[in-house]
């Protein structure tokens, strides 16, 4: 079974990578947290994410008449709310 990835990232890492200095991702760059009110240097992969950003749950999955199409219906968000 496949790992299952949870850094979802809503910017990124390729663009985040263009705001470093050397242009690739391996280099680090200057994160302003604003909540925080504090900066730091981080590299483009421990920034810009949001653990299970894009998590999907389902409920019920059913066939349309006996169609190959599946629907499926979605429970929740990816903040929890239903």
């Amino acid at each position: 079974m496949a790992d299952v990835a949870h850094k979802h990232h809503f910017i990124p890492k390729f663009l985040l990578s263009n705001f470093t200095v050397s242009g690739i991702e391996d280099d680090s760059l200057w994160v302003t947290d604003r909540k925080e009110r504090k900066g730091y240097f981080s590299k483009p992969c421990n920034c810009g994410f949001q653990n299970d950003f894009y998590q999907v749950n389902l409920l019920r999955c059913a066939n349309l008449r006996g169609s190959s199409v599946v629907v499926c219906a979605i429970i929740t968000d990816r903040h929890g709310a239903t």
